[in-house]
């Protein structure tokens, strides 16, 4: 089986599950993508979020009342 591009869509308060989420797809022997990791601080939100989905094979959102809530989720 070929390696996934997993893009992890999180908000603020459930960065710690996003990071840890990443870890196991990571040592699954996939790629994650996460913005604690690859965004770059002060550059377009909006813009890096288009380009991780474009990248992604699977777009794995972590699911949370703050995540429902939040205006990019």
């Amino acid at each position: 089986m070929q390696p996934l591009k997993i893009f992890i869509s999180y908000t603020q308060s459930d960065r710690s599950w996003a990071e840890w989420i990443a870890w196991q797809v990571e040592a699954a022997g996939h790629e994650a993508r996460i913005q604690a990791w690859d965004f770059t601080v002060g550059g377009n939100f909006v813009s890096a979020m288009h380009e991780a989905t474009k990248w992604a094979d699977v777009t794995m959102p972590v699911l949370s009342p703050e995540f429902m809530k939040s205006k990019f989720g």
